[in-house]
């Protein structure tokens, strides 16, 4: 994945609400999504498949 699309997808994880308690928050939303959808993405799984 170019990097400039990671921009992208970051920009469009940061309107995500975090519904986490701030105590105990280690990493921002959008980057823990954006890990999660490259894992997803490299595993596979296509959710829009079913």
């Amino acid at each position: 994945m170019p990097v400039r699309c990671l921009g992208g997808l970051l920009q469009a994880l940061a309107g995500v609400p975090d519904p986490r308690d701030p105590r105990g928050v280690r990493y921002r939303l959008p980057t823990f999504l954006a890990i999660e959808v490259c894992a997803m993405t490299a595993a596979g799984h296509n959710s829009l498949s079913r």
